[in-house]
């Protein structure tokens, strides 16, 4: 099973808009990201989860228009910045999908040192706005690397 983490593309401030959607960086960011992924073939994600925030819903759904994934995407909970990575974890145990989870720092962060490392506080990746990663599980109880993506390296980067 492979499980995609994305933090949420560049947003306006809380000053300019209370409802911190993406800002014109934020959308170019995650379109270069969909764009990008539409390009590999071995990518076949088959549900999106967003948290609640809509800089989160608008990152999702410009991924999901890029991939022409089936299954809607959806809100979920539990995947806002300061929620707790472990019922993340249970939940993941349960999952055979291959699933895209569109959250927020730390939480991205947290989640992926938990996974990888079975300590939260470890902070293996630094996830600028619009970075995502794959992973890959190897037992039940840890995840591997399988490679990560910058918006801003994508023209540098070769395919995963």
């Amino acid at each position: 099973m492979k499980l995609y983490l994305v933090r949420h593309g560049d947003a306006k401030m809380k000053n300019d808009d209370a409802l911190r959607p993406l800002s014109g960086k934020g959308k170019d960011e995650i379109h270069k990201i969909g764009s990008f992924l539409s390009r590999q073939p071995d990518i076949q994600i088959q549900t999106i989860y967003h948290s609640e925030k809509l800089r989160a819903q608008q990152t999702a759904q410009i991924l999901f228009e890029h991939l022409k994934i089936s299954n809607p995407i959806t809100e979920t909970n539990q995947i806002n910045p300061l929620d707790d990575p472990n019922i993340w974890v249970d939940r993941l145990v349960e999952m055979d999908e291959i699933v895209m989870l569109v959250c927020h720092l730390p939480y991205v962060s947290n989640l992926t040192s938990l996974l990888v490392y079975g300590n939260e506080n470890t902070q293996p990746v630094k996830f600028y706005t619009g970075s995502m990663i794959c992973l890959k599980k190897e037992t039940t109880e840890r995840w591997a690397v399988s490679w990560i993506v910058h918006p801003e390296d994508i023209s540098k980067r070769p395919h995963p």
